[in-house]
């Protein structure tokens, strides 16, 4: 009610996330969801629920994959649970989780 500017909500916690959806009036950015099923289960139906964006992390249940075949397995398995649930393509982006070289 405050403010037009785009929010992004970011917490590991799904009641929270589902907190600052059920207040902000606009389309928010949700921050985030990943290939681990729990997180697949419980947050794609609030981010489809609340017509919001979401950040999909390219990880899962084993964690940072090395190599890059296997997150884009996950990002395909993240966007394909998300178009199942009624959630635009456009709304998804994508985090590789590039690690630095350092």
């Amino acid at each position: 009610e405050v403010t037009d500017t785009p929010f992004c909500i970011d917490s590991a916690k799904p009641g929270v996330l589902r907190a600052g959806l059920e207040v902000y009036k606009g389309k928010a950015l949700v921050n985030s969801v990943n290939g681990e099923e729990a997180k697949l289960k419980e947050v794609l139906p609030m981010v489809a629920e609340y017509k919001s964006a979401v950040v999909a992390l390219t990880m899962d249940d084993k964690g940072i994959p090395t190599d890059v075949s296997t997150r884009l397995a996950i990002a395909d398995k993240i966007l394909n649970e998300a178009a199942k649930l009624g959630i635009p393509i456009e709304d998804v982006i994508i985090d590789p989780l590039a690690m630095s070289v350092a």
